[in-house]
């Protein structure tokens, strides 16, 4: 499929189409990374209520996601924090708090249509945004590529998240993350 790719500010009525995109991508794009077991069992629905929340602002975060739609689809979504909400970041630095797109559109370019929005978006009113940091999963190559692509290296921060599957298994997901200027 390859049509006019528009990105664009979410909207609540995009929940179901982002979830869609985030299971499909975590199931294509971490296969080998987290266990199968983990993967297997995630749930569009609980993503598209956790969506839902996150868009209609209920979450009280500070939190901008853009979809990409080509021909009324949406193929790819990434979401902001701004400012980071690392502790160490600094008030200067934006954060990447999610890139996913859909796995039937990888290398066609979404990611960096995403990309080149969110420097977009950041360089309007103002210059306050110096910084863009990100957390990946680590053994993630192929993100890792992309991103050394536009500037971003990894930093030397680690963490390690525990991901629990809605049957209760536990998966350890080491991220490290990656750091680059918006320019």
């Amino acid at each position: 499929m390859s049509g006019q790719l528009c990105v664009r500010v979410a909207q609540s009525e995009d929940a179901t189409a982002i979830a869609t995109v985030h299971v499909r991508a975590w199931q294509a794009g971490y296969r080998g990374l987290l266990p199968d077991s983990v993967l297997d069992t995630l749930s569009t629905a609980l993503r598209e209520r956790q969506w839902h929340e996150r868009l209609s602002g209920a979450t009280g975060e500070w939190i901008t996601t853009l979809v990409a739609v080509e021909q009324e689809r949406v193929s790819g979504f990434c979401s902001l924090a701004a400012p980071s909400r690392d502790s160490d970041a600094g008030p200067r630095t934006v954060e990447l708090a999610a890139l996913y797109v859909d796995p039937e559109r990888w290398g066609g370019g979404v990611a960096d249509a995403l990309l080149h929005a969110v420097r977009e978006l950041l360089a309007e009113g103002s210059a306050r945004w110096e910084t863009l940091t990100l957390w990946m999963l680590e053994g993630n190559a192929r993100a890792l590529a992309f991103y050394r692509r536009w500037g971003l290296e990894p930093d030397g921060t680690w963490r390690e998240d525990v991901l629990t599957g809605p049957s209760g298994q536990h998966a350890r997901a080491p991220h490290m993350r990656l750091r680059g200027p918006l320019s």
